[in-house]
């Protein structure tokens, strides 16, 4: 059971780490909260990724 939640905490880490968020905090609640943090983390992901959409837009119209 605790290898599991320290298997989550890595791949969150990686996950994060190439979805540019911080690399530490989603480690850390991966191993706290395991597997249910996958949708608190797509839901962050996604977030992050409309603020990068809003301002590309923001620059492209000027």
């Amino acid at each position: 059971m605790c290898a599991a939640w320290l298997a989550c905490g890595y791949m969150f880490g990686l996950a994060a780490f190439k979805e540019g968020l911080a690399v530490k905090r989603w480690a850390v609640t991966g191993m706290v909260l395991g597997p249910l943090a996958y949708p608190l983390f797509n839901t962050h992901k996604r977030y992050a990724n409309g603020k990068t959409l809003e301002r590309y837009e923001a620059i492209r119209r000027f």
